[in-house]
C-alpha cells in the first residue's frame, strides 16, 4: 500500500516511530503499546544504560543480526496478497 497505519508493541513501537520518521508521507498514524520513544539512556532520558546494552551489541555483531533483520523486515512489512 502507498500509505499505512502502524501499530507497535514494546520495541516494535520504537521501530514504528522510526519508520514514521523515515517515511512521513507514507505513515498515516502510529499507535504504540508498552513502548517508549527512546530505548537507550541519555542525559534527559532514563532508558537502558550502555553498559547493560553492550552484551547484546556484542552478541548481535557475532551473529550478524543486522543482516538477518534486513532479510526478515521485508517479509513482515509487505501487504497480504
Amino acid at each position: 500500500p502507498s500509505q499505512v497505519h502502524l501499530v507497535g508493541w514494546s520495541l516494535g513501537g520504537l521501530l514504528a516511530w522510526k519508520l514514521a520518521q523515515l517515511f512521513p508521507k507514507r505513515v498515516l498514524s502510529v499507535a504504540t503499546f508498552s513502548s517508549s520513544p527512546r530505548f537507550l539512556a541519555a542525559e534527559d532520558w532514563p532508558g537502558v544504560s550502555t553498559s547493560d546494552w553492550a552484551p547484546f551489541l556484542d552478541f548481535s555483531q557475532q551473529t550478524k543480526m543486522q543482516q538477518h533483520l534486513l532479510m526478515f523486515t521485508p517479509k513482515i512489512t509487505r501487504s497480504p496478497s
